[in-house]
């Protein structure tokens, strides 16, 4: 399997500690869960991130989920906040890479009124 060379993070980084809140048993059709980590928060703040942007001042807290990113890993350690590391895309939970996670992300299908790609 493609996870298999994946590597762990430290247990004791941002990452790990908030790895039982990135935990919601995601649905076999949702592997990397977006649905509970992007879909629900892109739906509540993705109008507020929008108008932010385009009036040239972020002034909420929006970024990790409207544009989410890999795990931030500097020398192969997390380097990231705890909020960050929540909303990283992941290979697999406590993976330090997110090449799967990006692709499936750009890939994901429309799901509430949200297409995690065009937004």
């Amino acid at each position: 399997s493609a996870f298999t060379s994946t590597r762990l993070r430290d247990p004791g980084s941002p990452a790990a500690i908030a790895q039982p809140y990135r935990q919601a048993s995601p649905p076999r059709d949702d592997p990397f869960n977006f649905s509970n980590l992007h879909i629900r928060q892109q739906k509540r703040d993705y109008r507020m991130a929008l108008r932010e942007i385009q009036g040239g001042w972020k002034r909420s807290h929006w970024i990790w989920w409207i544009i989410p990113t890999p795990p931030n890993v500097e020398n192969g350690v997390e380097k990231a906040s705890m909020t960050n590391s929540m909303y990283a895309l992941r290979d697999r939970p406590g993976a330090l890479e997110g090449d799967l996670a990006a692709t499936a992300y750009l890939q994901f299908p429309e799901k509430d009124g949200v297409h995690l790609r065009s937004n």
